[in-house]
């Protein structure tokens, strides 16, 4: 049976860091030249001017609206995004059979198809952490789910925001949403690989995540698929502009 799929994308610009709707028509136009499975792309915000017809909108539920408001128990300079935990919620059935939730700031520099050959429920992506939280984490910025299972992951988190960040914290995960998901599900679902083509920039510290380097590449390695881009460089960042591949793919 053929599975219908969303990618899925959440803006917001709250002053923190700026993320615009051209930034979301870049990622559209990028999963439009890499995947060739029949999808939608959806981005759930609460702006509606400046972004592309193929770009369908999506105002953040309701059911969201309050823990959009939360912050992050890192600190006021880290991001705050767990209204991204909403795709585990019953509404989300709507969206598609499978969504793969993708950070705006990522460049996708190959084809995504084979990152839905994995079948199971959940499929998350362990970056190596470095020294940043566990190393059984699982990454914010790329995850792959089937609506309407885990459900529980959603549902324990709105009955009590507070309580579950602690959680997270205590066990030792860092980040917003991603530590509730790595607290719940980092040790029971499916990963795709290490090797999988999904690259991370290195910590400022100069310890590397994953393949590492991004920021120091002169051309992507041939293997790569998503070139994920955390922390205050964003690939329409200046310095990251004056690169040649970047300015090739990300476009």
């Amino acid at each position: 049976m053929n599975e219908s799929i969303a990618i899925v994308c959440f803006q917001w610009n709250t002053g923190f860091r700026d993320y615009r709707p051209d930034h979301v028509n870049v990622l559209q136009r990028m999963v439009a030249r890499n995947l060739s499975l029949e999808h939608r792309f959806i981005c759930i915000t609460d702006e509606y001017q400046g972004f592309s017809a193929d770009v369908e909108i999506l105002p953040v539920p309701k059911s969201a609206r309050e823990i959009a408001k939360l912050q992050s128990p890192e600190g006021s300079r880290f991001p705050a995004s767990y209204r991204r935990l909403w795709l585990f919620s019953d509404e989300a059935m709507m969206l598609a059979d499978r969504v793969m939730l993708l950070d705006i700031d990522c460049i996708i520099l190959n084809w995504l198809d084979p990152l839905f050959d994995v079948q199971d429920d959940f499929v998350g992506w362990r970056p190596k952490s470095g020294n940043w939280s566990r190393e059984d984490r699982i990454g914010g910025a790329i995850w792959l789910l089937r609506t309407g299972t885990h459900t529980w992951v959603w549902e324990e988190f709105i009955q009590d925001p507070t309580a579950a960040m602690r959680k997270a914290r205590k066990a030792g995960y860092r980040g917003s949403d991603q530590a509730w998901l790595s607290y719940c599900l980092a040790n029971k679902c499916a990963l795709w690989p290490r090797d999988v083509g999904i690259y991370k920039p290195p910590k400022p510290s100069g310890i590397y995540q994953n393949q590492d380097g991004i920021h120091k590449w002169e051309y992507p390695p041939e293997d790569a698929i998503i070139a994920t881009f955390n922390g205050v460089k964003k690939p329409w960042s200046p310095s990251m502009q004056e690169k040649q591949w970047v300015r090739e793919y990300w476009q």
